[in-house]
């Protein structure tokens, strides 16, 4: 299978003072605060003393923000062990949870905690965040992604492939029918069991507790679709057998609240009904494929993770014909996303911005 690594960035420009004569600095070149993500950007932190390893750690309002689909970058040390660099030669892609569906903005502030380790013990060194103006009008994805997303061979061109490693992708604020819709997509399903519930995709709208999500359940190959809001009762469709494919699997939910009813398709085909009765999601939507984040205090965790190859991902304001596409998806006035997951911008979303 193909691959090519998406890398995800975040840059900044000023310094950190861990002691009297320790700083860490991030420079760009001519000491430009315009950055347009051709530039390298270097890292160095200078210590007093020698340590065994360092590295900084990246925070975007207060939340952990992905650094080349990490939240730290590790920094190589010199001889003597009191000069540790890094450097980023190009900014692909700028993201993290908390950011809005562009993903970037004008002005933003980003956190820099350098991490020094000493005989085993690491030292945290004090959070700034400094102001930095970035322009980066080719550079920017509406999908975001927490891990390492790599381009693999889709049902139609490529895909959104996670690999071996936990890897999500996110989608914010676009449209949504929180009455009526679709969400539908080709899947390539993971080789292996888990032994918790793995999440295929997960929207919501603003509030969390509110929301439809498509799963694998525990220890299985069943398909499960929820829709839920807090306050009433989760309605749930289940497969009752499991599914065995070493292809692409077109998975389908649509809910209809003037119907009174939900449904889920494999195929093309009907694995069952239950009654929608409460709208779930919101008029803006924010989506979630591969897992789901859970904020806790500072830091984003992904629950429920799923190793998988996601193809054609439509989301629409209409209940569609339980059809298996020949061929990808076109844009329609019902069609409120659509990802295709192909050439150098495959986490470009086919509908414009809403």
């Amino acid at each position: 299978m193909n691959t090519k690594n998406i890398i995800l960035v975040a840059l900044a420009l000023g310094s950190i003072a861990l002691a009297a004569a320790d700083t860490l600095s991030v420079t760009l070149p001519k000491n430009q605060r315009k950055y347009t993500g051709k530039e390298p950007m270097t890292f160095t932190l200078t210590l007093d003393a020698p340590a065994d390893k360092a590295s900084v750690n990246f925070s975007f309002r207060n939340l952990d923000m992905f650094l080349n689909g990490k939240t730290s970058i590790e920094l190589k040390p010199s001889a003597d062990k009191k000069v540790f660099t890094a450097t980023i030669d190009k900014l692909e892609n700028c993201s993290a949870p908390s950011m809005t569906r562009r993903a970037v903005q004008p002005s933003a502030y980003v956190g820099f905690t350098p991490v020094v380790t000493r005989g085993g013990k690491a030292v945290t060194g004090k959070k700034i965040t400094p102001k930095f103006y970035f322009h980066l009008d080719q550079q920017v994805s509406d999908v975001f992604v927490a891990g390492i997303a790599t381009q693999g061979d889709g049902k139609f061109g490529e895909s959104f492939t996670s690999g071996s490693q936990i890897t999500l992708g996110a989608l914010q604020k676009f449209k949504f029918n929180p009455n009526k819709g679709t969400i539908e997509f080709f899947v390539f399903l993971p080789t292996t069991l888990s032994k918790k519930e793995s999440i295929l995709f997960f929207t919501q709208g603003g509030n969390p507790w509110s929301y439809h999500m498509i799963s694998l359940l525990p220890n299985s190959r069943k398909i499960s679709y929820m829709a839920y809001s807090y306050g009433s009762k989760a309605n749930v469709i289940r497969m009752k057998k499991d599914l065995y494919a070493d292809d692409f699997v077109h998975i389908m939910a649509t809910w209809d609240i003037d119907a009174n009813k939900m449904e889920l398709f494999v195929d093309g085909k009907s694995i069952g009904t239950a009654p929608y009765t409460k709208p779930c999601g919101g008029n803006k939507g924010a989506a979630t494929f591969g897992g789901r984040f859970h904020f806790v205090k500072n830091t984003v965790n992904i629950i429920s993770p799923c190793q998988l190859a996601l193809d054609e991902v439509r989301i629409s304001g209409v209940v569609r014909k339980p059809e298996v596409p020949a061929k990808p998806y076109t844009v329609d006035k019902d069609t409120y996303v659509l990802l295709h997951f192909d050439g150098t911008e495959f986490l470009k979303d086919s509908v414009p911005n809403q």
